[in-house]
């Protein structure tokens, strides 16, 4: 049964700050919800139409609590202009290590290989399908600067189709990467070496700026190769999700 403090509780992780609060996040729709039941997150609640649970009775984990719902109370909760059948709410994984005695956040498993990091991506939907063209290349963590868009927010998580839950996101400071990978981190500028004269390999940094302003000054001294795309139409500039997936075909493909 919804109750209303369940309802409420479903809209208040719509906020970040909730969100990080409770540790939770809403996933719905049954593509999202699907891959959120194969992946290893745990799932606390489940609420969905008869039908859907029934169809999915195999999958639905024994831990999480099963809510059938009345198609008018989905529409009441759901976060969706057309809300779909089913609704989760999951545990938001902790991937970092405790800060160090300096304060600096350690991080596990840090790549040795290739390094993507976004640095102020601010559109949901831009970070969703990052997340989604990473997962497509290969990749399973993905850094990012602390004020790149929540990738737990209602829009990112719908955007990513189910990839978010195959990958780490972290949310460390350029200083964090910097340290571990002091050479070979390219930049994605509008004025950079053509990516086709450049010496792209797999273990290197690609830094990704936000979408209005690129990349912020204070990283541009550490950037050691500025790579550009190719421009032959009369576009200012290319869609910050659009460049990412063209360099991770010229670093991964």
């Amino acid at each position: 049964m919804l109750t209303a403090a369940l309802a409420k509780y479903i809209k208040s992780l719509q906020d970040k700050k909730f969100r990080q609060l409770e540790g939770h996040f809403v996933v719905e729709g049954d593509k999202s919800v699907g891959e959120l039941l194969r992946s290893k997150l745990r799932v606390s609640h489940l609420l969905g139409l008869k039908d859907w649970l029934d169809a999915h009775e195999a999958e639905l984990p024994q831990t999480a609590n099963v809510v059938p719902m009345k198609p008018r109370d989905l529409e009441r909760i759901s976060g969706l202009t057309t809300p779909q059948a089913i609704i989760a709410i999951a545990e938001i994984p902790i991937y970092n290590e405790p800060p160090n005695a300096e304060g600096r956040t350690n991080i596990t498993n840090l790549p040795s290989s290739f390094t993507l990091y976004l640095d102020g991506i601010r559109d949901p939907g831009n970070l969703g399908t990052i997340i989604r063209t990473a997962d497509w290349y290969g990749l399973t963590q993905l850094f990012c600067s602390p004020d790149t868009v929540d990738c737990y927010s209602p829009k990112v998580v719908q955007a990513c189709m189910g990839s978010l839950f195959r990958m780490q996101v972290h949310y460390v400071p350029f200083e964090t990467i910097l340290s571990q990978h002091p050479e070979r981190i390219f930049g994605a500028v509008l004025d950079g070496l053509h990516i086709g004269k450049a010496d792209l390999r797999s273990d290197s940094v690609l830094v990704i700026g936000n979408e209005a302003s690129g990349i912020r000054p204070e990283l541009l001294p550490h950037i050691t190769q500025p790579i550009s795309i190719p421009k032959f139409g009369e576009a200012e500039s290319l869609n910050a999700a659009v460049a990412t997936g063209i360099l991770l075909d010229r670093f991964l493909g």
